[in-house]
């Protein structure tokens, strides 16, 4: 680019993840932070569906353990009444005498009792009698530990679709994205140095937003910018600059790197930004003349610029800050700016060689997003952006054994103007192709959200395309 969460979703059922946990009431959020928490954790308070005014449905809703037990128990009771027409056993008693066992009659009924339960059913239901109860404190301690959460509304299709679209947003109008907020989607990134070098306004700004969210019941966007360092850092005037990437691999070890960067990613994070557009992973020559790739790009040299992108990656991790790996497969060597036009990379062949393979070591790493890129791939690709490319997202997920998400650069590039496309059916030719979310300029928001639905209704798009990708963006 130019440098520039109600009911559980269907989807999630069952998935044995972070997810999972807050389904069923534990305390970890399904993210790296509270600006993605799963609409279920939500509380009605924040725009969730309250719970409902029947209490004996809230009960249950909140503590099925406990009533899985009751009626476990209630069953057994009925059996034995029914069946056997004794008393359910309630204890026992050990003396010299021998075993007496209580019970609610008296006389020729405990008699009768008594040799009921030294038979072999009289024995089974004197052990069940006993695990039910051990069950029933159990349940009773687990429900009141991790009480599960009450259910919503199942999610709509807009709000599936909204969590695909990544929106720009300005730092200095903060306040005009609170609309596309309220709306549910899924990232803003954010642009320009801010009109007022002021953390607290900033920090207020993004405060609101997250708050506009989840007041409307959505899940709380990712708030993203680009802090690479050097000549692209959005926020230097408030909380310091970075040296370029080619100056910290030049200057710095990775362990300063990483420090460095998370002392940067501190920072950001106590403004309300969850994500950070970089680090660029690109293999560029120092002398490359094309998108600022000299500046930007850490090395010519596969090793170092995995070892410093890692170190970079780290940083902001460890700050609480979402990394995002780009510019796959890489801009490093390519022909042309794809700010401004088409662009073309070596032969696949050739970037399999270097310019793929910090890319391949960051997945290995775990990485949780990766950019792609607008430039065309001979034997990959073809003509095709690779943003719009299915072999692209193909070769990513089962070549490269990427799981996570993968988002697009900025489809307001001219590389993909100058292939056709408009912003809404770029992110559908994106988004159908495998990416998970789109970036696109907010003044499309509503003509790419009408365009993916209509993608998704006439069966262009899959529903299960769509519910897939909310699935990695919410575990990312």
């Amino acid at each position: 680019m130019l440098s520039l969460r109600s009911e559980v979703h269907p989807l999630f059922a069952g998935k044995g993840s972070k997810i999972q946990r807050l389904m069923y009431g534990a305390s970890t959020p399904c993210s790296h932070d509270e600006r993605r928490k799963f609409p279920m954790e939500l509380s009605h308070t924040r725009g969730i569906a309250p719970a409902p005014s029947n209490h004996l449905v809230q009960i249950t809703r909140q503590h099925p353990l406990l009533c899985y037990f009751l009626i476990a128990f209630g069953l057994t009771w009925a059996y034995e009444r029914l069946v056997f027409e004794v008393p359910i056993t309630v204890g026992s008693i050990s003396s010299k005498e021998g075993k007496h066992m209580l019970f609610a009659g008296k006389g020729s009924k405990n008699r009768k009792s008594r040799d009921a339960e030294r038979s072999i059913p009289g024995v089974i239901r004197r052990t069940m009698s006993r695990w039910l109860l051990m069950a029933a404190g159990a349940s009773l301690v687990l429900s009141a530990l991790f009480p599960s959460r009450v259910a919503a509304a199942p999610w709509s299709l807009a709000q599936s679709l909204n969590q695909l679209l990544m929106v720009s947003g300005q730092f200095s109008d903060l306040a005009a994205s609170a609309p596309y907020a309220t709306q549910g989607v899924g990232g803003f990134v954010f642009f320009n140095s801010p009109s007022e070098c002021s953390g607290p306004v900033i920090q207020a700004g993004i405060a609101a937003l997250k708050a506009d969210a989840t007041a409307a019941g959505q899940v709380v966007p990712w708030m993203s910018t680009d802090e690479e360092g050097g000549t692209v850092q959005r926020l230097a005037c408030v909380i310091g600059s970075l040296p370029s990437a080619r100056q910290m691999a030049a200057e710095w070890t990775t362990s300063q790197v990483q420090a460095n960067v998370a002392a940067q990613g501190t920072a950001m994070r106590s403004l309300g930004i969850t994500m950070d557009l970089a680090p660029v992973m690109d293999t560029s020559p120092a002398t490359w003349p094309y998108n600022d790739e000299s500046d930007r790009s850490f090395s010519d040299n596969y090793s170092t610029v995995t070892a410093n992108g890692l170190a970079f990656a780290n940083g902001l991790q460890s700050a609480g800050i979402v990394p995002v790996v780009k510019h796959f497969p890489g801009l490093g060597h390519a022909v042309g700016n794809t700010d401004q036009g088409p662009a073309t990379d070596p032969p696949l062949a050739t970037l399999q060689g270097d310019d793929l393979l910090p890319f391949g070591q960051a997945i290995n790493a775990g990485l949780p997003v990766v950019m792609v890129g607008h430039p065309s791939v001979p034997g990959l690709t073809g003509m095709v952006p690779a943003s719009l490319s299915p072999a692209t997202y193909q070769y990513l997920r089962t070549t490269l054994h990427f799981g996570a998400v993968a988002m697009t650069d900025s489809l307001a590039a001219g590389a993909i103007a100058d292939f056709g496309y408009s912003q809404p059916a770029a992110a559908v030719a994106a988004i159908e192709a495998g990416a998970d979310m789109a970036m696109i300029d907010v003044t499309q928001w509503q003509a790419t959200l009408s365009a993916l639905e209509s993608a998704v209704n006439s069966g262009t798009l899959s529903l299960a395309r769509v519910n897939a990708s909310v699935l990695r963006i919410l575990k990312a």
